[in-house]
């Protein structure tokens, strides 16, 4: 009866046996019971993708990083454990102190026997976009053209995003892998969103996948000639490579005001586009989508929810209480009258 009892209470879900709440003020305090999971699970970078997350989430200005591993010096030397970083940075932030801050935070975090030789900021080149695009008369052809800008905005240079400990639950993730690498100060990033802007993509273009990205626009009907150009330069072919050490960047004015750009049809009848409420609506998309991952973010986890009380489960009801009364041993005690001697047996 007592080995069952114990293996009863044993086989209450761990949420109720350390988070059960009561009256009782002793454990006030969580780290009383368990160290949170921001404290023990996290560690210093150690992959690629670690030193990434680190300085896109450290430094203020940066929209993303790569870290690139050096074979040789420039002596001809072979070596191992240096590495070249490369970065795309924000308009508006100056390229100095940018590269001062990527440098103190990766030489305060670097491991034994590794170290970082050059810093190199990317340069951008403007993409323009050529074509005549037939749309729905029922839609308002400033949408649809500043939905247009925005997802080829996205395509040529995907965001990367910032989630909270709320969201990558949400998606399933349990709290080792929310927490693996450097613990964040802005936001939790997600592996796939550094494997879809790695170097090797950002300085290439597939025409066709812009193509698709206009076409899957709602109200988007027909596009007709298009074309891409290059720091107004035309190109041709499906693959565009940029070249090392670019990035692609959409120029809006060019595509609204310039030569040529994006002209919208109803049917066979140019629409009469308001570049202004275009560029306001795509600036306001653009905002909105960078806004959306800058929220506060807690590294504190919530405590488990239990389903029962701490007292029912400390409640116990001893095995002497089953037996008779007159057995002397239940709560009951000894039955009054008896004798000294019997009290002491």
């Amino acid at each position: 009866y007592a080995i069952s009892e114990f293996g009863y209470r044993a086989s209450f879900p761990i949420e109720d046996l350390f988070f059960s709440p009561s009256g009782s003020t002793e454990l006030e305090d969580p780290k009383d019971i368990l160290f949170d999971p921001s404290e023990i699970l996290s560690s210093n970078p150690l992959t690629e993708k670690d030193y990434r997350k680190l300085i896109i989430d450290r430094v203020q200005g940066v929209k993303n990083a790569w870290i690139l591993a050096k074979e040789q010096s420039a002596l001809g030397i072979h070596v191992q454990g240096i590495y070249d970083v490369l970065l795309q940075v924000d308009e508006g932030h100056l390229p100095d102190r940018i590269i001062r801050e990527v440098k103190a935070l990766l030489n305060e975090h670097r491991n034994l026997g590794e170290d970082f030789d050059t810093f190199r900021i990317l340069q951008p080149k403007k993409i323009a976009i050529s074509a005549d695009i037939i749309i729905n008369p029922s839609i308002e052809g400033e949408t649809v053209l500043s939905n247009i800008l925005f997802q080829l905005y996205e395509a040529l240079s995907p965001k990367i995003r910032f989630f909270n400990q709320e969201d990558l639950r949400k998606m399933g993730l349990d709290l080792p892998a929310v927490f693996d690498g450097p613990l964040p100060s802005h936001g939790f990033i997600l592996d796939e969103d550094l494997e879809k802007s790695e170097l090797t993509l950002v300085g290439r273009i597939f025409q066709s996948a812009l193509i698709k990205r206009i076409s899957e626009e709602n109200g988007v009907m027909q596009i007709n000639n298009f074309s891409l150009q290059v720091n107004d330069e035309p190109v041709t072919g499906e693959t565009i490579f940029l070249g090392k050490g670019f990035y692609p960047v959409l120029d809006v004015e060019k595509i609204l005001r310039g030569p040529g750009g994006i002209q919208i049809f109803i049917g066979e009848i140019p629409y009469t586009l308001d570049a202004n409420a275009t560029i306001q609506q795509f600036n306001l998309l653009v905002a909105k989508f960078k806004q959306q991952f800058k929220r506060v973010l807690s590294l504190k986890s919530p405590l488990p929810e239990p389903s029962i009380l701490k007292e029912s489960i400390e409640e116990y009801y001893s095995i002497q209480e089953s037996f008779p009364r007159i057995y002397g041993i239940s709560s009951y005690g000894i039955p009054g009258g008896t004798t000294a001697r019997r009290r002491a047996q």
